[in-house]
């Protein structure tokens, strides 16, 4: 049935069926709808459904399943959904290789650890361990939202951020420990770790000035006075750099003349 589809392309984005059928543009009394009556949407609408979703149209209409370990949703009767899958699966298996990552699963005891870490009563060396398995499982889930990326930074290296971003979520005593021990990194939005992107820097057009009629030629004097005057706002490192530019054209201009 189509609602059992939709119901579970709902599941694994993070939203219910009346907030998808609403983000969606559609009625939101559809899903209640497709549940209660057993129908299927057609044309436009299922388009923007498969949109959504970011899966194929054929993919709606036929009985989906969820591989238990790179999480993807498909259809074993899509021959596109069968090489997707083929494909999602290979990555899950490159990344399990390098990061031992954790199955959805595994990753749901996260709660389990976190009670045991505030558990006072308990050895500070156990309840250490379980904030360390705790911090593993957000690692797996990042890792599974990276897409299985095997450029994401290593657990070691995951540790300092997740503690730089997470300094409230542990009772004091293992946050200290867990400090001295991993230390701690800041720049993570929450618990999945992303790539910098390299920023290019863009470097202005400048446009060759052209003398108006009677306007007068500009002086050396009239120059220095220009370069002074806006060189006084920089940086000391943009000086700097300003400095190193005119030296590198006083020596081109030098080589210049003695090849005459």
């Amino acid at each position: 049935m189509f609602f059992d589809t939709f119901k579970m392309l709902c599941d694994k984005k993070g939203v219910s069926p009346k907030k998808a059928v609403t983000e969606i543009g559609l009625s939101n009394s559809l899903a209640t709808k497709w549940k209660k009556t057993g129908a299927t949407p057609q044309g436009d609408t299922l388009s923007k459904i498969a949109e959504y979703f970011e899966v194929s149209v054929d993919s709606l209409l036929f009985d989906v399943t969820i591989c238990e370990d790179c999480e993807f949703l498909y259809s074993p009767k899509v021959p596109s959904d069968v090489k997707k899958h083929f494909e999602r699966h290979k990555q899950w298996e490159n990344a399990k290789k390098k990061f031992g990552i954790w199955n959805k699963s595994e990753r749901e005891k996260r709660y389990e650890f976190e009670q045991i870490e505030q558990d006072r009563s308990l050895l500070l060396t156990d309840r250490i361990k379980a904030a360390e398995n705790r911090i593993f499982a957000y690692f797996s889930h990042s890792v599974v939202h990276s897409d299985f990326d095997i450029a994401h930074i290593s657990f070691k290296e995951y540790i300092p951020y997740f503690l730089g971003s997470q300094m409230g979520s542990f009772t004091p005593d293992v946050y200290s420990k867990l400090v001295e021990k991993y230390g701690t990194k800041f720049g993570m939005k929450g618990t999945d770790w992303k790539a910098e992107e390299k920023k290019v820097p863009i470097l202005p057009k400048i446009k060759p000035v052209i003398p108006q009629k009677n306007e007068p030629d500009i002086t050396f004097d009239d120059f220095t006075y220009a370069l002074h005057s806006e060189a006084q706002e920089l940086t000391d490192e943009n000086k700097q750099k300003l400095l190193e530019m005119a030296r590198l054209f006083k020596l081109s201009q030098d080589q210049e003349k003695n090849k005459k």
